[in-house]
């Protein structure tokens, strides 16, 4: 069922508007900043409608997935998936892990778009100190090792053959 919104635009108009209009007063910094306020939100709405049902009684993660909008070049789109199970390392990616017993959330990992990875795996030299963390999750995606070093930093035991976590690791996370 659709909310009704009175007095608002869609992400359509607004981004078509942006871009006939490209010398906005807004500018990246402040675009980020009003993105960031809804994406906490978003996360802790992600793990409120799945915390305690089933499949989701044990510890559980939440990936965001930003997909960049083919027809319109400035609009981003993030989609909020919780999963019971680690999922792969993909590019476009951030994941998080909801602790049931503690009731925490504890951030994994984030995988910039193809490019940005490129970039920073192939020239780690110009990437800021700032940016290390992201540099070092990147390096390790980028050589098939991030999955494996999250689940060794998490104690989630790994089957050899399939590179999956194990039904036991699973169980002993709930």
């Amino acid at each position: 069922m659709r909310k009704e919104m009175k007095n608002s635009t869609t992400v359509g108009q607004e981004a078509y508007k942006r871009l006939l209009n490209p010398d906005s007063k807004q500018g990246i910094i402040d675009t980020q900043r009003e993105i960031d306020k809804q994406y906490f939100q978003q996360i802790e709405e992600c793990v409120k409608n799945h915390k305690g049902k089933l499949g989701f009684t044990g510890d559980f993660f939440v990936t965001v997935i930003s997909k960049k909008e083919r027809v319109m070049e400035n609009v981003v789109r993030r989609y909020f998936i919780a999963r019971e199970s680690l999922p792969t390392p993909n590019y476009d990616q951030t994941v998080w892990r909801f602790n049931q017993k503690a009731g925490d959330l504890q951030y994994l990992w984030t995988v910039p778009d193809h490019n940005t990875c490129q970039e920073m795996f192939n020239n780690p030299m110009i990437v800021p100190e700032s940016e290390d963390w992201l540099l070092q999750m990147v390096q390790l995606f980028m050589t098939g090792r991030l999955y494996h070093a999250t689940c060794k930093q998490f104690n989630i035991a790994v089957d050899v053959d399939s590179e999956k976590p194990l039904e036991e690791s699973l169980v002993k996370m709930k």
